[in-house]
């Protein structure tokens, strides 16, 4: 049986949901640096495949990854990020013990000038001395490929079954839409609520669930529009049965590498409003009439919101699209472990 490792900085819900499908099918182990980060305070279950490093120092960690790599003696590396600390010294152990070394990387954040350059010469010196890159979306790929001596199309992936559905039907006033995520300035979080402002309330309600340094905007929107509302942070099994109280989902980004919550949405039968800055809206919803594109400025956010005020009835059409178009995706758990695995063992070293 193929014995992998998986590097990551934390675990994440949408992680677990992979990783736990994958090791039913192989000897796994996963290494997260660190058990969490700021405006990332899930509670997630343990795995017996799970290890948190807890990484302060380098002498310590790698004590930690060889006790890891000794016992497990992996066929494939898999680490999500080429700046992660330790990512060069775990490629040297892969080359020196004949492991596959892959990165999986989400598309990078954008830049300009300098910037462009440097990070091009760092994937220059890094990404061709990877066995691949397994790219998060489509866009990722685009960007890699030009560096890595294969890549492959892997999303963060879920699995939809945990998700109550909402009612295949046309919703009544006012319309409910739904925002998950941090509360920052990349989230699109004031052209949101300026947007929502200036709705009215018997036509649309939104609610907000997550936290961050934006949450006295969020607290401050409430006090003067009733019609926005808010959750708070919410645990992943809670979140997986609130999607379907709701009737459109939105998310107006103005970077996110991949957005599992866009996938969350689709699982549970919403149409989902975002960004073309969003890399799960460009690959699952786009392309599958099940949602509506926005720009980050209130004007545009509200007038795809006032889309499904004019029109109820493309709600439960595009939430059955969405639903479908996820389902034949990789963004769904279970495929995305038989295509992985597909890939890993068609590019095995011959022996």
């Amino acid at each position: 049986m193929l014995r992998v490792l998986v590097v990551s900085n934390i675990p994440t819900p949408y992680q677990m949901d992979f990783l736990d499908a994958l090791s039913k099918h192989c000897t796994l182990k996963t290494a997260f640096l660190w058990s969490r980060e700021a405006n990332r305070d899930w509670t997630l279950s343990n795995h017996e495949w799970l290890t948190i490093i807890e990484h302060k120092d380098n002498a310590t960690s790698k004590q930690k990854f060889r006790a890891l790599l000794d016992a497990l003696k992996p066929d494939v590396i898999i680490v999500g990020g080429y700046r992660l600390s330790l990512a060069n010294w775990l490629r040297s152990y892969a080359s020196k013990h004949r492991a596959r070394y892959f990165y999986w990387l989400e598309k990078p954040l954008p830049a300009s000038g300098w910037r462009i350059l440097a990070r091009k010469l760092i994937w220059a010196v890094t990404l061709p001395f990877a066995h691949g890159v397994i790219g998060i979306g489509s866009e990722a790929v685009a960007a890699y490929a030009p560096y890595a001596r294969r890549v492959f199309n892997m999303p963060y992936s879920i699995n939809e079954t945990r998700y109550a559905r909402r009612p295949n039907t046309a919703p009544a006033f006012p319309l409910r839409f739904f925002f998950v995520g941090q509360f920052i300035d990349r989230k699109g979080i004031a052209e949101l609520l300026e947007a929502f402002s200036t709705l009215p309330p018997d036509k649309a309600v939104l609610s907000l669930a997550g936290s961050g340094e934006q949450k006295a905007l969020v607290d401050a929107a409430m006090v003067k529009h009733p019609h926005i509302q808010l959750l708070g942070f919410m645990e992943p099994a809670a979140l997986a049965a609130e999607f379907s109280k709701h009737d459109v989902f939105i998310l107006p980004s103005k970077h996110d590498g991949w957005a599992v919550v866009v996938a969350e949405a689709m699982a549970a039968g919403l149409p989902v409003i975002s960004t073309m800055n969003t890399g799960a809206f460009v690959d699952l919803v786009a392309t599958h009439d099940c949602g509506r594109a926005c720009e980050v400025t209130a004007e545009s956010i509200r007038a795809a919101a006032q889309f499904y005020i004019d029109n109820p009835n493309e709600i439960a059409r595009q939430g059955a699209r969405g639903i479908e178009a996820l389902a034949n995706s990789r963004a769904q758990a279970t495929r995305a472990v038989d295509d992985v695995l597909t890939m890993l063992e068609a590019h095995a070293p011959a022996h």
